[in-house]
């Protein structure tokens, strides 16, 4: 999977043929810009695969999270999918079942899950994507980032 593809999808707003319809884009970069988050960690240690399982039948290999190692990420997800509710969003728009993956691969065979090294790293922002299904490509519409309320403390 190509670098610029990498991301971990935290709701879907439906497939769209002929791009995001702009009532949808509204609600959505108003629900993004009425965030008030603070950076978080994210840590996946599990590599896994889904789908597929038939004979000859491929499926998605991905990196995912074990239990617990997901927590501040499954709470942005929430408060993202409450500011969306807010913003006039319906609930089948709004995802209540996360289960925290990044796809590495859309066309694979099968493979066990594995517990691998965590990877980890502190989100900063979040984007607004259009996927353009079929082409292999993302879109960012949006983009915003995560801001610390508090300064650090130094200890001089």
């Amino acid at each position: 999977m190509p670098d610029d593809r990498l991301h971990i999808t935290l709701h879907s707003l439906g497939r769209f043929l002929n791009g995001v319809p702009r009532e949808v884009l509204d609600l959505a970069l108003a629900a993004g810009g009425a965030m008030d988050y603070e950076p978080f960690g994210v840590s996946l240690n599990l590599l896994q695969s889904r789908g597929g399982g038939g004979a000859g039948k491929l499926g998605t290999v991905e990196l995912a999270a074990q239990a617990g190692a997901a927590r501040e990420l499954r709470g942005f997800q929430r408060a993202l999918g409450n500011t969306m509710r807010r913003m006039g969003f319906g609930e089948s728009q709004i995802r209540s079942h996360f289960n925290p993956h990044m796809t590495l691969h859309y066309q694979h065979e099968g493979i066990g899950r594995t517990a691998v090294a965590p990877i980890t790293w502190t989100a900063m922002q979040f984007a607004l994507v259009d996927s353009l299904y079929g082409l292999g490509r993302h879109e960012v519409l949006a983009r915003w980032f995560l801001e610390a309320r508090q300064q650090a403390f130094v200890d001089w």
